[in-house]
């Protein structure tokens, strides 16, 4: 507590690649080239308070463990961008 906050990385589910969150849109378009990207609801939060939700959401392919705030947020950015939404659970 008090200390500042660890860095965020995107972490393969293998472990066997991490790559630091820069909160660059190009970075994390990059990423999204080359793997299905899981947004998690801690990933959502820190996506979110890095002021790049609209970048980063609109590039994920799942989104695991949110809450039901975090669910409406998800829905709500995705028909801003202009995608077709449908929700399941």
């Amino acid at each position: 507590p008090g200390g500042p906050e660890p860095p965020f990385h995107w972490v393969s589910p293998d472990g066997r690649v991490s790559e630091p969150f820069s909160g660059d849109t190009s970075d994390v378009a990059s990423l999204a080239a080359s793997y299905d990207l899981c947004l998690s609801g801690d990933g959502l939060a820190h996506v979110q308070s890095a002021g790049c939700l609209e970048a980063v959401v609109p590039l994920a392919q799942v989104f695991a463990r949110t809450s039901p705030d975090q669910k409406e947020l998800i829905i709500a950015t995705l028909k801003k961008a202009g995608r077709l939404t449908l929700m399941c659970g």
